[in-house]
C-alpha cells in the first residue's frame, strides 16, 4: 500500500476543502487536518499514481477546482502541495502595465503575465522572469517565456542576456 500526503492551500473563508479522486469522483475525501490556510489529506492506495481534484464545499454545495486534474505519484514518499483556484479567471493573463519613467525621463513599457487563479489564491508564490525591454518579441514568444517562468518553481531569474 502507498500513502500519499496532499496539502491543499487555499484561503477558504466560510467554506472548506475536500478532495475527489479517480477511485470515486462522486465521493468527497475529507481532510485529516485543517489549518488556517489549508487542509491536509492522506490517501492510501495500491496504485503507484492517481488523479484527484480539490473541491470547495460551501453550504452543502460543491464546486470543482478549475484546470486539469492533479496527478499524485503515490510511490514518491514526498508530500504534494497544491494551490487550486475555483472562480473563472476574468482578468487578463497578459497585461500592459502603465509605463515607468526612469530618473533620466525615459518611459519604459512592460507587460505582466499572470497565471490562472493569480488573483484568487493569494497563498501561491510565483517565480519572476525579467526580460530586457529592448527585446521585441511577439506575444507567442512571450507566452512561451511565461510557461518557462511557471516551470522554474519558486526561483527567479534576474536577467536574460
Amino acid at each position: 500500500m502507498n500513502n500519499q500526503k496532499i496539502r491543499v492551500f487555499y484561503p477558504a473563508t466560510e467554506s472548506r476543502i475536500a478532495l475527489r479522486t479517480e477511485e470515486d469522483w462522486d465521493r468527497n475525501v475529507e481532510p485529516v487536518r485543517t489549518y488556517e490556510c489549508g487542509s491536509e489529506f492522506l490517501i492510501t492506495t495500491e496504485r503507484p499514481f492517481f488523479y484527484f481534484k480539490p473541491m470547495l464545499v460551501r453550504d452543502g454545495a460543491v464546486q470543482w477546482s478549475r484546470g486539469e486534474n492533479f496527478l499524485a505519484i503515490a510511490t514518491s514518499g514526498a508530500p504534494l502541495d497544491v494551490y487550486p483556484y475555483f472562480a473563472e479567471d476574468t482578468r487578463c493573463s497578459i497585461c500592459e502595465m502603465p509605463p515607468l519613467v526612469s530618473t533620466s525621463g525615459r518611459a519604459h513599457r512592460f507587460r505582466a503575465f499572470l497565471p490562472p487563479g493569480y488573483y484568487e489564491n493569494t497563498l501561491k508564490k510565483y517565480p519572476v522572469l525579467y526580460i530586457a525591454s529592448e527585446l521585441a518579441l511577439p506575444n507567442s514568444s512571450l507566452r512561451s517565456l511565461a510557461c518557462l517562468a511557471s516551470s522554474l518553481g519558486s526561483g527567479s531569474v534576474g536577467r536574460i542576456w
